[in-house]
């Protein structure tokens, strides 16, 4: 008996949840040169990841190369819960780097998640 709990107490360290159910909408007016932001998601993720998010609020980031001339970086995570909430960094990385992966503006998110990820750009820097 006992060597079955510690099976399963082992088995629980190491299976790592697959968050595969991520949803992309793509946003089909991005503008074909936008930037590839998936430089900045890690910063992005991990500074958010401690913040908590009031019912309807968002948390935002921008980022850019500091060339007026270029596009800057948005994202955005939305907590659409009943109750505050903290973003999860696992599933902010996920998220956006799918995002990224399919296009340069749109949105995600995971099913059963309660926030909304947002990756847009814009001409110039981050006002």
């Amino acid at each position: 008996m006992l060597s079955n709990i510690l099976g399963l107490v082992l088995l629980a360290l190491i299976v790592k949840p697959s968050y595969a159910q991520v949803i992309v909408n793509c946003n089909p007016s991005s503008p074909q040169n936008a930037p590839d932001c998936r430089p900045f998601i890690a910063g992005f993720c991990e500074a958010k990841g401690a913040e908590t998010v009031l019912p309807g609020n968002g948390i935002d980031g921008c980022a850019w190369n500091g060339n007026r001339t270029d596009f800057a970086c948005l994202m955005y995570a939305t907590n659409e819960a009943r109750i505050p909430q903290i973003p999860t960094v696992e599933i902010c990385l996920e998220v956006l780097t799918a995002i990224g992966n399919e296009c340069h503006n749109g949105n995600a998110h995971v099913a059963g998640d309660s926030f909304i990820y947002v990756w847009g750009s814009q001409v110039g820097g981050c006002d």
